[in-house]
């Protein structure tokens, strides 16, 4: 018959809890990973059309603008090469929708919007409802992204959703 003292058996308890308190660290930190993950669209920075100046100059965008996502917006974008997964990733986000308008005769579309940051600068995502390029997403900022952050055309770059 084999007797365990109650010392060994406090022992093999407590070497028990360390053991599970080791697991939940690890699995918290595998949570706050791929939640991060889950958030951030991971982007090349391409050359645009300047059609995303056109566009942002506009007053009616800029009002939109402001009254929905509270900031004045620089009368640019960032134009960044996605693929269709980190692209993907939008459709699980409600969007903030930028209602398009007629003006002279011609309508100009809205877009669907999504609160971001790009390193300490918030912004949002804007997708435009009439457009060809699937591959690209625009980021709209108060800021000239590229001269704030020193950026040029090519280099990678995170998004992180809000």
């Amino acid at each position: 018959m084999l007797c365990i003292s109650e010392h060994t058996r406090k022992s093999v308890e407590c070497e028990r809890v360390r053991e599970l308190t080791r697991i939940s660290l690890i699995f918290d930190g595998l949570m706050v990973y791929f939640r991060h993950m889950k958030n951030t669209i991971n982007g090349k920075i391409v050359c645009g059309l300047g059609e995303g100046a056109y566009f942002m100059s506009m007053q009616h965008y800029q009002k939109e603008i402001k009254r929905k996502l509270d900031f004045n917006a620089y009368p640019g974008t960032l134009n960044l090469k996605v693929s269709k997964k980190q692209r993907g990733l939008l459709k699980n986000i409600k969007p903030i929708k930028i209602n398009g308008f007629k003006l002279n005769n011609k309508t100009f579309g809205g877009a669907s919007c999504y609160k971001a940051k790009i390193k300490n600068i918030k912004g949002s995502i804007i997708i435009p409802d009439l457009t060809k390029h699937k591959e690209i997403i625009e980021f709209i900022a108060p800021v000239h992204i590229k001269t704030e952050l020193n950026l040029k055309d090519g280099d990678k770059i995170k998004v992180e959703l809000l």
